[in-house]
């Protein structure tokens, strides 16, 4: 159980720190998108005549795409992270699959220990039972 909690701790504290990157991911696009507008608006205050390109300019400074070796990289930090979190719970599982078994082992050898007692206490009932017939036997031939 102990394990369980702090395996949930973990990945609270794992979703909270994605969480926080995402919105410092946001942030940060935000920041870019407009010193983008700003060049724009500048290079337009400049009297730099974009022609009919201008719109094609505006649009890829609206939608910055990542270089493809940034998009590469945060697609292996990605899988590195998925591959991590999935060996995290599969250890988990292994954990607690091997807590059941223990438990199931400590159940079975108490139901063992209930089962003998019970023994017991029938085969000292029958004694008991038989010594108290002896003993009517003998008051009967008593009398």
């Amino acid at each position: 159980m102990e394990k369980d909690a702090k395996r949930d701790a973990e990945n609270a504290k794992l979703g909270a720190t994605i969480e926080e990157l995402k919105s410092e991911n946001a942030e940060l696009r935000d920041r870019v998108m407009k010193v983008e507008q700003n060049q724009v608006q500048n290079d337009s205050k400049g009297n730099i005549t974009l022609n009919n390109n201008s719109s094609n300019f505006n649009l890829d400074a609206v939608h910055h795409e990542k270089p493809l070796e940034e998009k590469e990289m945060d697609n292996f930090l990605l899988e590195a992270h998925k591959k991590i979190v999935s060996s995290e719970i599969k250890q988990c599982n292994k954990e607690r699959q091997a807590d059941r078994k223990k438990l199931s082992k400590a159940k079975q050898a108490s139901l063992n220990q209930d089962q003998e007692s019970d023994t017991r206490l029938r085969m000292a009932l029958k004694l008991l039972f038989q010594i108290c017939s002896i003993a009517d036997l003998r008051i009967e031939l008593c009398i």
